[in-house]
C-alpha cells in the first residue's frame, strides 16, 4: 500500500510539472535569424560562420522576415550563414498544440546527411513554431530557418525621424535613465584591435537599452566607415547618418556593420538623443553578429584611458607604462637573440670537438696495406722484423736442483783412484803415448 501511494504521488508530480511547463511561452529568441535563411550564402572571409556548437540547448522561437520553418531538404554547403547547414529530415507539425520528434541532418561537403540527431518541434496556438534544439557537435555548423535571405545592406543614408522629447512620456527620460557603455577607451575609431592582446568586443551579448559614453570628447559615433579590426572589434558598427544638433532632439538613424569586404554589410535602426546637459544617449540594440561592436570617438585621445591621458608638459603614468612595455619588449628580444647565439655556438663547438677527436684517432691508427693516405701516396708495406728474446737463467728458490760436478768424467784403463783429485796440469798435460 505504501509503495502504491508513492508511485501515485510521483506520477502526479510528473504530470503537474509537465503541465506547468509550456514550451510555447518558455522559449528563447534565436540569434542571427536573418543569416540562417537558406538563400543566405556564406562569404568566406567577409564574416564569421554561425557555429551552434556554442548554442545552449533549449526551446527556441524564430522571428525573421525570411520565415520560421526549418528547411526539409538539404540547403547546400556554405548556406544558412555557416559551413555545415543543419536541416530537418522529415515534416513539420501542422496542427495547433501538436508536438513531434524530428530528425535533423548536418550537411557536409560530400554528404547531405553526415550526422543526425533528434529535436522536439511544437506548433503553438499563436500560429508559430518552437524548436527544442540540441547543441551541435561540429564546429562551424548551424541550424537553418527560412528560405529567402534578408537583404540588410544599405548604401544610402537613412531618413532621420526627429522628435522633441523634452517632455518625456510616462515619466521616462533616457537622459536620466541610461547605462554607461563598457570598454569606452577601446571603442574609438582610431583604436586598432591587436589580436592576442585583448578579446574582441562582441556586442551580440549587449543588453538592448539606452547607453551613454561618459567622455565628452569621445561620445560621438563616427559617421564614416572605420576599417576592420578598429574600435576594439573585428566588425565595427558606425552611424550611417547624422547626430542630433538641438538639445532635447531625438532622432532615429541607421547604423551599419563594417565587414572585410563591405562598408555596410548589415544595418538596423537606433534612437539617438541630445540631452540638455550637452551629451548624447543611444538606444542600442544587441548586434546579431559575433565579434562586432559599436564605435564611439574619432580622436586619438579616445583610444587612451581618460586617467592615463598623456600631458604635454609632464611625464604621466601612461608614458611610464608605455616605456616600460617597450623596455620589456626589447629585453625579451635581446634574451631570445642571446639564447639563439648560445645554441648556435654550442652546436659549432660540438661539431669542432667531434672533428678534432676524429683527427687524433686517425693519427694514432697504424696505416693499413693498400690504403691511401690524405696526400694520395700509398704507405710502405709493413715489414715484420725478427724479434730478439733475452734468455735469462731462472733461479728456482723453492727447490734448487741437486749439485752436479762440472768435472769431466775420466775413463781410465788402468786403476782408478777415486781419492785422487786431478789438477789442471794433470788434465791439460800432454801425455806421452808412445808407450801405450
Amino acid at each position: 500500500m505504501f509503495y502504491t501511494t508513492c508511485v501515485v504521488i510521483l506520477v502526479l508530480q510528473i504530470s503537474l510539472s509537465d503541465a506547468a511547463f509550456d514550451a510555447c511561452t518558455n522559449y528563447t529568441s534565436m540569434k542571427y535569424v536573418d543569416r540562417r535563411a537558406v538563400q543566405n550564402q556564406l562569404e568566406i572571409g567577409s564574416i564569421n560562420p554561425i557555429s551552434d556548437d556554442f548554442l545552449e540547448s533549449g526551446w527556441y522561437r524564430i522571428e525573421s522576415a525570411a520565415g520560421e520553418n526549418m528547411p526539409t531538404e538539404p540547403p547546400g554547403s556554405l548556406r544558412c550563414g555557416t559551413w555545415y547547414p543543419i536541416w530537418l529530415n522529415g515534416t513539420l507539425p501542422t496542427t495547433i498544440g501538436e508536438e513531434i520528434v524530428g530528425q535533423v541532418c548536418l550537411q557536409g561537403f560530400t554528404k547531405n546527411c553526415s550526422l543526425t540527431w533528434n529535436i522536439d518541434i511544437k506548433y503553438c496556438s499563436g500560429d508559430y513554431l518552437v524548436y527544442n534544439l540540441v547543441r551541435s557537435e561540429t564546429t562551424s555548423s548551424g541550424y537553418c530557418f527560412g528560405t529567402e535571405a534578408v537583404t540588410a545592406t544599405i548604401e544610402t543614408p537613412s531618413t532621420s525621424i526627429a522628435t522633441n522629447t523634452d517632455d518625456p512620456i510616462n515619466g521616462f527620460d533616457p537622459c536620466d535613465q541610461y547605462s554607461l557603455i563598457d570598454y569606452q577607451d577601446r571603442r574609438a575609431a582610431t583604436r586598432t584591435l591587436v589580436l592576442g592582446e585583448y578579446t574582441a568586443i562582441s556586442d551580440d551579448f549587449l543588453t538592448s537599452g539606452w547607453y551613454r559614453v561618459e567622455r565628452s570628447s569621445c561620445e560621438k559615433m563616427p559617421t564614416s566607415a572605420p576599417e576592420p579590426f578598429h574600435c576594439g572589434t573585428w566588425y565595427p558598427i558606425w552611424l550611417n547618418g547624422q547626430l542630433p544638433t538641438t538639445p532635447g532632439q531625438q532622432v532615429q538613424q541607421t547604423v551599419c556593420l563594417q565587414s572585410f569586404t563591405q562598408t555596410c554589410l548589415y544595418s538596423w535602426n537606433v534612437d539617438i538623443k541630445l540631452c540638455t546637459g550637452d551629451f548624447f544617449v543611444y538606444n542600442l540594440l544587441n548586434s546579431k553578429i559575433a565579434s562586432s561592436g559599436y564605435c564611439f570617438g574619432t580622436l586619438d585621445v579616445c583610444a587612451v584611458k581618460e586617467d592615463d591621458t598623456p600631458s604635454p608638459n609632464a611625464n604621466t603614468e601612461y608614458t611610464l607604462e608605455k616605456e616600460t612595455k617597450e623596455y620589456v619588449k626589447i629585453l625579451v628580444v635581446v634574451g631570445v637573440i642571446f639564447i639563439i647565439v648560445v645554441v648556435v655556438l654550442s652546436v659549432l663547438l660540438a661539431v669542432y670537438c667531434r672533428k678534432s677527436r676524429r683527427k687524433i684517432t686517425n693519427s694514432n691508427n697504424v696505416p693499413q696495406p693498400g690504403k691511401t693516405n690524405k696526400t694520395g701516396i700509398s704507405p710502405p708495406l709493413y715489414k715484420r722484423k725478427t724479434s730478439s728474446v733475452n734468455i735469462q737463467s731462472k733461479t728456482h728458490i723453492d727447490s734448487p736442483p741437486p749439485y752436479r760436478s762440472r768435472e769431466p768424467s775420466v775413463t781410465s784403463i788402468g786403476n782408478f783412484n777415486p781419492d785422487k783429485k786431478l789438477t789442471a796440469t794433470d788434465i791439460f798435460a800432454v801425455k806421452n803415448t808412445d808407450n801405450i
